[in-house]
């Protein structure tokens, strides 16, 4: 039963600059990774330079330290072109490691994960499904109870032609006469109104708006999910007459009392994901809807947060977020969504917690300098993209079914 899936062909069109992490581990550091020279980022090849014969100990010796000037001069300039894997202009210089984008092992081009893209909307039907509910397996089930929702939708790898280099600056909170006021973030403990490219900003290597690829998104088909309906429902009233029985012999049995509340959640849920899989029959216009209302309350919400809290260049970000508000689609024939690095606090949570993004406090109980709204732990800072005289909210993507045709799964 499991595997016989409707399958919708989509493109995936990058709205603003998107980067999914490889690792820590992946990531480029200076000195040892690449280096500077004139502009522009030189990532070396250690093998292209042992086969310079470059002094191998000397050279070890400067990495080790991260003296790029040394590695420069070992090298020589003249040199340095031959011994790299590539030569990128630096947008803006930055004395933090270049976050790395995620790659194909076998030809070394940038990866949409299938997984990447699937987490964010697994926050966003959590938001749509749970009414009181805050943990996962409430609205969507378990793996090892075999009811898991999620499984039930699969999306496969794409792969996109490159990467560029972006620069990325924090805008951040700050108090002013009593007041919290937006500004930038130039240091750990430094925020101002005006804005500067460089201090305290990390480089990105990220695939810019306008590049495609395409993937795909298989859904459960109707006919299975109806019948797999039937065996949910009838498995759920069957735990939750176990489960009361065993609690009118032990009232006090905590663990039975969670479990009952679970399986009561996850019977009321059963028709709820019986629509979300009837509204894609043909199309992907039910999923899309659903991922554009959440996407048009974030926005709006954002919105506010940058026209409550401004600083210099605020209203650049505010006309990102309305041309991303305008892309919506009424008809919903393709949808918006946010995700990957610089999806932030509110995004990552699904979002259900919070009306607006107001800011009323700090966390002092944790010594950070997390935002607390109403007593809840909110943000009150934004990694934003800075390219060219755009200045964007980082991870938004555009999701259009590509063809007509369903291809049956199984």
């Amino acid at each position: 039963m499991e595997g016989i899936n409707k399958k919708y062909e989509i493109e995936i069109e990058v709205l603003t600059p998107l980067s999914i992490g490889a690792g820590a581990e992946k990531d480029w550091v200076r000195g040892i990774d690449f280096v500077v020279e004139k502009g522009k980022i030189y990532k070396l090849n250690i093998k292209k330079i042992a086969k310079a014969r470059v002094d191998p100990t000397r050279l070890a010796s400067c990495f080790a330290s991260k003296n790029e000037g040394g590695v420069i001069n070992l090298i020589t300039r003249e040199k340095l072109e031959s011994v790299s894997d590539a030569v990128i202009p630096l947008p803006c210089d930055s004395q933090n490691d270049v976050k790395a984008f995620v790659k194909n092992q076998l030809n070394g081009k940038p990866i949409l994960a299938g997984s990447s893209l699937k987490g964010a909307i697994r926050s966003i039907l959590f938001t749509y499904l749970r009414s009181n509910e805050t943990k996962e397996k409430d609205v969507f089930g378990s793996p090892d109870k075999g009811d898991e929702f999620m499984r039930f939708i699969k999306i496969s790898d794409s792969e996109f032609e490159k990467t560029s280099l972006l620069n990325t600056k924090i805008f951040n909170l700050r108090q002013s006469k009593g007041q919290w006021v937006g500004g930038w973030k130039h240091s750990g403990n430094q925020t101002e109104g005006d804005f500067r490219p460089t201090g305290f900003n990390t480089l990105y290597e990220s695939i810019m708006p306008g590049e495609k690829s395409y993937s795909s998104i298989s859904i459960l088909s109707n006919k299975v999910y109806s019948e797999l309906k039937l065996d949910f429902r009838n498995y759920y009233n069957n735990e939750i007459i176990s489960l009361r029985n065993k609690l009118i012999r032990n009232p006090y049995d905590t663990k039975a009392q969670l479990e009952l509340k679970m399986f009561q959640s996850l019977l009321k849920k059963v028709d709820l994901k019986k629509d979300l899989v009837l509204n894609n029959q043909g199309n992907l216009n039910g999923l899309f809807q659903i991922i554009n209302d959440h996407t048009k309350v974030y926005l709006e919400k954002e919105k506010k947060f940058f026209q409550t809290y401004s600083a210099k260049n605020s209203g650049k970000i505010l006309d990102s977020i309305k041309k991303l508000l305008d892309k919506i689609p009424e008809d919903n024939s393709y949808c918006i969504l946010k995700m990957s690095a610089g999806s932030g606090f509110h995004s990552i949570t699904g979002d259900w917690q919070f009306s607006d993004y107001s800011i009323n406090g700090l966390d002092r109980r944790r010594h950070v300098s997390r935002g607390m709204y109403n007593n809840r732990l909110s943000s009150k800072s934004r990694k934003i993209a800075v390219h060219k005289d755009h200045f964007d909210l980082m991870g938004f993507v555009k999701i259009a079914l590509l063809k007509e045709q369903i291809k049956i799964d199984g």
